[in-house]
């Protein structure tokens, strides 16, 4: 079975503009989602999903630059975009992480990637969001290409088309979902970066913790608490 990694990353975020390319130690945040999911089992799949337009060419030139593998797609139908990544490269499921996740848990795709190969059969999406028990910033989600070509022959509304999965989580009793939950409830901490107030709060934490790079996800809550405490 060929899987890939396909993370998502755009420049006009409305909360937060540029928001994967602004700057932390002289690095943009998508260099440490990418530098924290090259340490997983997926190191040599990765793919950035980003756009075809003009705003998104500095993402393209920086991976470009970095020798990082990229695809160009659909700006806001992000479901073609991912759903014409998969026919392309010709591979069975796809794994979708968001590039605003620069504390994403390598050893959380490792087990979600491990778990899908032992489930494929059973299901169309192994997800950690359905429901969410982990902290912003870790969802991870593993989709069988023919689920993404279903998904694209349905009559979807514009932010179904936007938000690849959301389709999926309001008619559970159509798709076989599989969820994988933490071992307990730490949904309401957000290690995403969605506006300015998260984006300061990870610098903080980057600075402050030089190594967080190779922390696991029990190690960044527990740094993350004890530093907003």
């Amino acid at each position: 079975m060929k899987i890939l990694l396909g993370l998502q990353a755009r420049t006009n975020s409305k909360r937060l503009p540029k928001k994967v390319m602004r700057k932390i130690n002289g690095n943009p945040l998508l260099f440490y989602v990418l530098e924290r999911l090259k340490k997983s089992k997926l190191s040599d799949k990765i793919y950035v999903l980003t756009s075809t337009e003009q705003g998104d060419q500095t993402i393209a030139n920086y991976c470009k630059e970095n020798k990082i593998n990229i695809y160009l797609g659909n700006l806001n139908d992000v479901l073609s975009r991912y759903y014409d990544f998969v026919k392309e490269k010709k591979i069975d499921a796809v794994i979708r992480i968001s590039a605003d996740s620069p504390l994403i848990d390598f050893n959380l795709v490792n087990k979600m990637y491990d778990l899908f190969l032992k489930n494929n059969h059973n299901y169309d999406i192994i997800t950690n969001v359905f429901p969410r028990t982990f902290p912003k910033g870790q969802s991870v989600e593993i989709i069988k290409s023919s689920t993404l070509k279903f998904l694209t022959q349905s009559n979807l509304k514009v932010d179904e088309k936007e938000h690849v999965t959301s389709f999926i989580y309001k008619n559970p009793k159509i798709f076989k979902i599989l969820n994988y939950k933490y071992t307990k409830n730490q949904s309401s901490l957000r290690l995403s970066i969605d506006n300015k107030n998260d984006f300061s709060n990870f610098k903080n934490f980057a600075k402050t913790n030089t190594n967080f790079l190779n922390y696991n996800l029990d190690k960044i809550i527990e740094e993350w608490k004890e530093k907003k405490n």
